[in-house]
């Protein structure tokens, strides 16, 4: 038997298992970022693109794209790579 969303809720934080369970397919948090900046703006696009909400902690991302990786530009840069770079450059480039 499913679980109520009672139940659902009460399970702090939530598993992979609960949210599948609640109905939520596996997207990364940039794409939930967009798809919440969809549902605020009526699901149009050119709502997203003027969204003058720039006090809203999403603002920035709703465009998909984290703005400080690559100075705004799109890239396939990840944490792990960035974590990756900073560690190689604290001791000098020894990998």
């Amino acid at each position: 038997m499913p679980k109520s969303r009672t139940e659902l809720t009460a399970i702090w934080p939530p598993t992979a298992d609960v949210a599948r369970e609640a109905g939520h397919a596996p997207q990364s948090p940039l794409q939930a970022i967009r798809t919440k900046c969809f549902d605020c703006a009526g699901y149009q696009v050119s709502e997203i693109r003027r969204c003058e909400a720039t006090g809203c902690a999403l603002w920035p991302f709703r465009a998909g794209e984290h703005p400080w990786w690559g100075e705004g530009k799109k890239t396939s840069q990840t944490l792990a790579d960035s974590e990756r770079e900073t560690a190689s450059e604290s001791d000098g480039g020894a990998a």
